[in-house]
Parts: structure tokens; sequence; C-alpha cells
């Protein structure tokens, strides 16, 4: 498995949105938000030349909202991917077996309070939530036969930003080896995507 992680400009997102094909601007022009639009621009920007890079065989038009990413074919075999965003972050997994992924800012909240509404079991911690959160994640974003495989376990990882670090976790087949790339570019660091 391989962990894209990449932090982005915001403020660059209209501009590099012109950059999208038609059907992923013509979305990117309907979300309100500027953070969410930001995130959306920037990781199917490097979504879609990740997709070239490996010369995906029928690439998705794009994602279906609040469902599990379709398997990418491609001539060296089936590659699964998931996708999370928390502020100018996005992290992106790719992986030959069913993953998923979750980012998140860490910044200070009502912990104790966050636990109870939640139901999350954790420590009134920063780091305790996070771990609680961004593992609760994981596991409903993949289906149920992944999350109570014993074969599947959790990667987890803190990078210290400022001004809050951002805490990255992924559930996948731990039979697989797992790497980190920080991508400064989502257009173009290609060479440093090697699968």
């Amino acid at each position: 498995m391989i962990v894209y992680f990449c932090r982005f400009n915001p403020n660059e997102a209209h501009a590099r949105s012109k950059a999208l094909p038609e059907v992923f601007r013509d979305r990117f022009q309907r979300i309100a938000r500027s953070e969410r639009a930001a995130q959306y621009v920037f990781s199917r920007l490097f979504y879609q030349n990740l997709c070239k890079h490996l010369k995906v065989i029928d690439p998705v038009s794009d994602f279906a909202q609040h469902a599990p990413h379709l398997p990418i074919r491609t001539n060296d075999g089936v590659y699964h991917t998931a996708l999370s965003h928390s502020g100018a972050f996005f992290a992106l997994a790719l992986s030959r077996h069913p993953v998923s992924v979750d980012i998140e800012v860490m910044a200070p909240r009502d912990f104790v309070s966050l636990s109870e509404v939640s139901g999350l079991m954790s420590e009134p911690n920063a780091q305790a939530f996070y771990q609680a959160w961004c593992r609760y994640e994981c596991d409903i974003k993949l289906d149920e036969a992944f999350r109570v495989n014993p074969r599947y376990g959790f990667f987890e990882r803190i990078s210290r930003f400022e001004p809050y670090p951002v805490y990255l976790a992924a559930k996948y087949f731990t039979g697989e080896p797992v790497s980190v790339c920080e991508i400064t570019d989502v257009e173009d660091d290609i060479e440093r995507w090697r699968v």
C-alpha cells in the first residue's frame, strides 16, 4: 500500500481548477464551501495524474459521493483507492486490496464532549481522540468483511505541522508493505509516484 500525503495551498484552487477535466470543473463550481472546493481540486488533480501515470483502463469520470471508490484497472492489474481530506491536506491510499484512509488536522476541541456525542471510547486528549476517530472512519469506509478480517490492521502516523499536527490512518491488508509518499505538487511530482 502506498499512501500519498499532500499539503496544498487553498489560495491556488481557482487557478489550478482550470487543469481539471470538464466533469470535475462542473462539480468543483457547485461546491459552496471554499475549503471543500480546494480539497476537491487538489485531490482530483492528483488522482487524474496518478491514473495517467498508472495507465488506467477506463478511468472513472468522478468518485461517487458517499460511496467507496470503484477499483481501477491497469495493464499491471487492479488497484483499490481511498481518499480523505482535512483542512489543507489530503491523503490517497493505493493498494492491491480494498483499503480505507482517514486524515484529520488535530485542532484543539472539547474532546470529552466529542467522545460522549460520538460514542467513541477514548481518553480526553487530542491524540487518543483522533486515533479513535480516524480508526472509526477507516472502519466505516470498508465493507464489513474487511473490517472484521484478522488480516486487516491499521497503519497510523502523526505528521508535525504548524499550527496543528495531522493524524493519518489507513486500514489495509497487513500482508502488503506500507510506504508514505509526501507530495508537494499534485501535477509535477510524477517521478515520485512510482508504484
